[in-house]
């Protein structure tokens, strides 16, 4: 797939329908995402390469990795802004000035992205790493394989591991009632149910979601947002909840 591409089917991220779009979600910004995915990809390529000639290696991946967190993380601090103040809105105008007060942040951080990226891209030119391709194939190539290769990885440790939480997780489920059946009942559906464990988030899709301007997924920094599927715990959370 290609993050920078928006519509699933040109092989990019999901685009939503304005009708399926919620009244605080922030705008979208193209230029943001592009700029981030060129940055990353200059740090996959020189990490991906041999820079033992270089005298000084600068800038090192490990400085442009950090910038990456920090900027998205002042990205997010500007949807979060951006959110609140559309919960607390008295007219159009203000809708307007929201929009323009988050795209200029926005765009200030293009700013920062693109130096940083300007800075990489020229060692990269300079010695060659890119041997006959181009930065944006060798670097989105190299960003896919690493987070198929997550992917995977997590599924195969979920796959080991499942068995033996679900088990241990039943085991507890039977001694905490949901409903107002017998013992007897409440085990034997306990026992039938089926649970699943399965995740989404950009590990899922390869991508975040809009508030993060649906850039790619991380493999140096994600978590799994892991979802279980569970009726009988889901009940007797619900009911203890309930009583309390």
């Amino acid at each position: 797939m290609d993050p920078d591409v928006i519509g699933e089917a040109q092989g990019g991220i999901r685009q939503i329908a304005p009708k399926d779009t919620r009244p605080d979600d922030v705008p979208l910004q193209q230029n943001y995402r592009v700029a981030m995915h060129k940055l990353h990809n200059v740090v996959l390529v020189l990490e991906n390469a041999d820079r033992s000639n270089e005298r000084v290696q600068s800038p090192s991946t490990e400085k442009l990795r950090a910038k990456m967190v920090d900027i998205q993380s002042r990205a997010k601090i500007l949807a979060k802004a951006y959110k609140s103040s559309m919960r607390n809105l008295t007219s159009n105008a203000d809708v307007a000035g929201l929009q323009l007060t988050y795209s200029n942040g926005m765009d200030a951080l293009v700013i920062e992205i693109t130096n940083h990226t300007r800075e990489g891209e020229d060692v990269i030119n300079k010695h060659n790493y890119l041997n006959g391709s181009t930065l944006k194939n060798k670097g989105t190539g190299l960003w896919c394989t690493r987070w198929l290769k997550t992917k995977r990885a997590v599924d195969s440790a979920l796959t080991s591991l499942w068995g033996t939480w679900k088990g241990m997780l039943k085991t507890i489920a039977k001694s905490n009632k949901g409903d107002n059946s017998t013992d007897q009942q409440w085990d034997s559906r306990v026992g039938r149910e089926k649970w699943k464990i399965f995740y989404g988030g950009s590990l899922m899709k390869g991508y975040k979601g809009p508030p993060k301007q649906n850039t790619r997924f991380l493999a140096s920094y994600f978590d799994v947002d892991a979802n279980m599927d569970a009726p009988a715990i889901a009940e007797y959370l619900i009911k203890k909840r309930e009583k309390s």
